[in-house]
């Protein structure tokens, strides 16, 4: 069961630099949100030391939520740091949007992977967001996931018809890219 683990984390990671076909990554991002057993260390190999993997390859120093609010930390952030960070506070509506701003600031900054991962916890929390649903869409276009962005923008237009919102807002990207 530990190999398991530890081979299952190393094909995460390796699904992630390769940007993921037929939304691979994104199964296995939600399965990293949902199930921390993949950031316990659960290897008994002494040539691998006892600290668990994540905070061995982090750039952060701790996982607060105060990493979400300060730029220079956004920009060292890496895509296995976010679910350790949605651990330590979790989703809710004090700090959501902490969370939606730190994933438009990686959006910009054309870290989609993270951005997307950020994105994908606030809609599976909070499904009726429809702005976070069209970032997310964005965030997944740009990390190559172009179905599984098609997916979020109907969302997004099904949420915007639904609440009588004025369409002419919706930008033209999103027509072009689902057509």
């Amino acid at each position: 069961m530990r190999l398991l683990n530890i081979t299952f984390l190393f094909a995460v990671v390796l699904l992630s630099c390769n940007g993921g076909k037929n939304g691979s990554v994104e199964k296995l991002s939600n399965a990293l949100i949902e199930d921390s057993v993949l950031f316990e260390s659960t290897h008994a190999s002494d040539s691998i030391d006892n600290e668990n993997w994540v905070s061995n390859n982090s750039l952060l120093d701790d996982y607060s939520l105060n990493n979400l609010e300060n730029k220079e930390s956004l920009k060292q952030i890496q895509w296995f740091d976010i679910p350790e960070i949605l651990k330590e506070s979790p989703l809710d509506m004090n700090n959501i949007s902490i969370y939606n701003d730190a994933a438009t600031f990686l959006l910009k900054n054309e870290m989609y992977n993270e951005a997307r991962i950020i994105l994908l916890a606030i809609t599976k929390k909070y499904p009726e967001k429809e702005e976070e649903w069209l970032t997310l869409g964005d965030a997944q276009w740009g990390n190559g996931d172009e179905e599984e962005a098609r997916e979020s923008y109907n969302i997004y237009l099904k949420l915007m018809k639904k609440g009588n919102k004025d369409l002419m807002q919706i930008p033209k990207r999103v027509y072009e890219r689902i057509d």
